[in-house]
């Protein structure tokens, strides 16, 4: 029997979407045939039509039914979805190229959806509370982004508990700057059995389903019916890569996938390809203490509690960026304690990760930035009394072993560590020509950040507002 799904209905009550679907074929040993699939938002969705009320089931479907050579048979889908599906086919297609993508699309009706008027601003941010969806959110705050977090991306059903702190985060950052925020509950990762098809799917550089296949145009379908309903032309998700790093990995959220999806008149924006994750992270950090602006990062996905573990390859990074970049990781999100340290040290001698770890660029930078640290004088503004903890981890990391790598000096124009003893005190500026808000004390705050966390001046006399 062919492989095949059959959407028979979308039932729309209230916030909640709910898609009755039939499969049938082989393939239905990859999804979890006693789960239902539904989407839930904070606000209503009665006024969403079917040809988008559909994106978020199509976003965990469509490419599945490339891998597995299926037909997808709808009763309605948007028209400019419907025309971009070759483009974002023939980005899967050169980035994979030992994957065979076929699979066939039956819709009875492609509709031209028209976005009702706009209702605040343009665009919608995918926020994860992490390091890159912060950067986008401070570059780009002269925009108004609406914020949007998807419970059942990272953290699960189950985790009530950390759910609510995710919730609660994305709620006080949007009341902090007077964002629109919009919080949803999806099952698209229960109902598909990710064991089974990473275990179908495995090749050499596959590193599982979610990242290499999955989480791009699965996480900004979920985003389209409420860009519909307040009428928003672009939905943003945050790069993982900067463009210098395309050799690191293969990722399933790429400038050229994501860019490639569209519907009703909205675009998709790889917002932060252009500066690397480090650079990131020291002009976060560097704002937050000269706005006085308060910032966690939330990065750690292996826990799936909404904290950070500080232990895990992701967490033990981030904060030893921020450490040595001249900031406290725990002004950031992350407690870090001496047992903390002792722990990252087993986690990076474990085996598996070891051999991981020394072919990653991004442990490698991690790795030259604490030798310089831990060489300078400014290891002393942060626990000096970890000092030897530090020294102990730095040498067990594989860089350690490899002359070349040991002996080789940044050439990059980095900023100077900034003295946890002795914070910036100058603010930045709104600057004549920039593009702010309506507010005063917004359209300031969004020129600032726009500014600095570009690489702009730091020089701008302090600002009175």
């Amino acid at each position: 029997m062919p492989n095949k799904v059959k959407l028979n209905e979308i039932v729309i009550d209230k916030n909640r979407i709910f898609y009755d679907c039939t499969i049938t074929g082989e393939w239905q040993r990859i999804f979890h045939m006693d789960r239902d699939f539904f989407v839930e938002y904070s606000e209503d969705m009665t006024q969403c039509p079917p040809s988008i009320a559909v994106l978020p089931f199509m976003g965990t479907m469509l490419v599945l039914s490339w891998l597995f050579d299926a037909e997808i048979i709808l009763n309605q889908l948007d028209c400019d979805f419907y025309d971009a599906i070759e483009d974002m086919k023939r980005e899967y297609v050169e980035m994979y190229p030992k994957f065979t993508f076929l699979g066939e699309l039956t819709v009875a009706q492609i509709v031209k959806t028209n976005k009702p008027k706009q209702q605040h601003g343009n665009t919608v941010l995918l926020y994860s509370g992490g390091v890159d969806a912060n950067y986008s959110l401070y570059t780009n705050m002269e925009d108004k982004p609406a914020l949007l977090s998807v419970w059942g991306a990272d953290v699960k059903f189950e985790d009530e508990a950390g759910w609510n702190l995710v919730a609660a985060h994305t709620r006080q950052v949007a009341k902090q700057h007077d964002l629109p925020c919009c919080l949803v509950k999806s099952s698209f990762r229960r109902f598909v059995n990710y064991g089974v098809v990473s275990k179908l799917l495995k090749r050499p550089s596959f590193l599982n389903y979610w990242y290499t296949f999955h989480h791009g145009m699965g996480l900004v379908s979920h985003a389209a019916p409420y860009a519909f309903l307040h009428g928003i032309r672009y939905v943003m998700i945050s790069a993982s890569y900067c463009f210098k790093e395309l050799h690191r990995s293969f990722c399933a959220s790429d400038p050229a996938l994501d860019c490639a999806i569209r519907f009703c008149g909205c675009k998709v924006i790889h917002e932060g390809y252009e500066v690397a994750r480090i650079t990131k992270i020291r002009r976060l950090c560097t704002y937050s203490k000269r706005m006085e602006t308060p910032m966690n990062f939330r990065v750690c996905w292996v826990t799936g509690t909404g904290k950070n573990c500080c232990i895990c390859m992701k967490c033990s990074r981030t904060w030893l960026n921020i450490l040595t970049e001249g900031f406290d990781p725990e002004d950031f999100g992350f407690s870090v304690t001496s047992e903390t340290v002792m722990q990252v040290i087993g986690t990076i001698t474990n085996e598996e990760n070891y051999s991981k770890i020394a072919k990653n660029d991004f442990w490698k930078d991690c790795y030259l930035r604490l030798k310089e640290y831990l060489e300078s004088e400014q290891q002393h503004a942060w626990k000096p009394d970890y000092y030897e903890l530090l020294h102990d981890l730095m040498k067990e990391l594989p860089f350690a072993k490899s002359p070349a790598v040991a002996a080789k000096k940044e050439t990059t124009n980095q900023a100077k560590p900034i003295p946890l003893s002795n914070p910036p005190v100058k603010v930045l500026t709104a600057q004549d020509g920039d593009t702010v808000p309506n507010s005063e004390k917004s359209r300031n705050f969004a020129a600032r950040a726009k500014k600095f966390l570009r690489g702009g001046s730091t020089n701008s006399p302090q600002n009175k507002d």
